[in-house]
């Protein structure tokens, strides 16, 4: 029988306690600590050939070790590069998930089937296990952290700002006039945290509707995008999710001049009989406009955000000093040796 090995469960508690009692002091991504874990995954065939395959969660890294009579093999990735982890059903009884730690046969990826394939329970737990990881270490964590920290560069630069206004107050009431005003920097710009709502659409073409009993949908979640099919009026249900940044490219596509397309990295998505032009449409323009404020162009303009709202702290801290230089002048308070600053 297939068994579960946990490691480090007293630290798994002591970590979350620990991220409750920062997470009011620190952002959600900064309180992400994960520890180790480790799962058995061996199928019944792998084990009856005296093999095994046991999947390590270290805390940045995924590592499927994979042992047989004859050989052995590591895997290992990054949690950003493990792509779509789903919890796959068939049947309505065989449990398997896959990922980019699974082998690929033909140029498919091939299911993780732990025992027998009716582990249910820990493929779902698993399964959560990586998401979580994914998304404090992989694309979805990176924009949340450049999010958090231009945030607080943001208040600092409203605090310099505030303290400025202190200043002032003091130069009015000893009467002495204060260095001008530095020139204001570039417009700033206000769609860099565009919040998205959950948006969902039947792509299922009359194929799929028809000849297998099935459906699919297509889910835009708020940094996510996940494809659900479903055949034989849900005996076998698949899940695909990738992050806005990994869809690669996205167009609509027409063949014999009246069907259309949209083509992802999910693969071609033709609703209906596929001539549901405007719908196709709505969904590219939705996907293409999540992809670039939260993909690699929107990461792009966060850093460059971020390194302007720097400047702009430099600049403000900068008229403060010389308005503090003003003051002590007045009151023939010795200016003290300025130390040396990196370059």
């Amino acid at each position: 029988k297939t068994f579960r090995l946990k490691v480090h469960r007293s630290f798994k508690t002591c970590r979350s306690a620990a991220c409750a009692a920062l997470a009011p002091s620190m952002g959600e991504s900064e309180a992400s600590l994960f520890g180790t874990e480790e799962y058995d995954v061996t199928n019944c065939a792998l084990r009856l050939c005296c093999g095994s395959s046991i999947l390590h969660l270290e805390s940045e890294e995924a590592v499927l070790h994979t042992t047989t009579c004859i050989d052995t093999k590591n895997k290992r990735l990054p949690y950003g590069e493990l792509g779509s982890v789903e919890h796959n059903t068939a049947c309505g009884c065989l449990h398997t998930f896959d990922s980019a730690l699974s082998d690929v046969v033909d140029g498919k990826r091939q299911p993780i089937i732990p025992g027998c394939g009716c582990e249910g329970q820990l493929v779902s737990e698993i399964v959560e296990e990586l998401k979580a990881r994914m998304k404090g270490r992989g694309d979805t964590g990176n924009i949340q952290r450049a999010e958090d920290a231009l945030r607080l560069i943001r208040r600092l630069v409203a605090d310099a700002d505030h303290s400025g206004v202190k200043v002032d107050a003091v130069l009015a009431h000893l009467g002495v006039q204060g260095p001008p005003a530095p020139p204001s920097d570039s417009k700033v710009p206000d769609d860099l945290e565009q919040a998205f709502r959950r948006e969902e659409y039947d792509v299922t073409d009359c194929c799929t509707k028809i000849c297998c009993c099935g459906s699919k949908t297509l889910t835009l979640e708020a940094e996510e995008v996940v494809l659900h099919g479903q055949t034989c009026g849900g005996c076998a249900s698949q899940v695909s999710r990738r992050p806005y940044g990994q869809l690669q490219d996205v167009a609509k596509t027409t063949a014999c001049g009246c069907c259309v397309a949209v083509s992802t990295s999910f693969g071609s998505l033709s609703p209906g009989c596929g001539c549901a032009k405007d719908l196709v449409e709505e969904i590219v323009f939705h996907l293409q406009t999540r992809m670039k404020a939260r993909g690699d162009t929107g990461n792009i303009r966060r850093q460059e955000e971020t390194i302007r709202v720097i400047k702009e702290l430099v600049h403000q801290t900068a008229h403060v000093e010389r308005k503090v230089d003003a003051i002590m002048g007045h009151l023939r308070i010795a200016l003290p040796p300025r130390q040396a600053s990196m370059t």
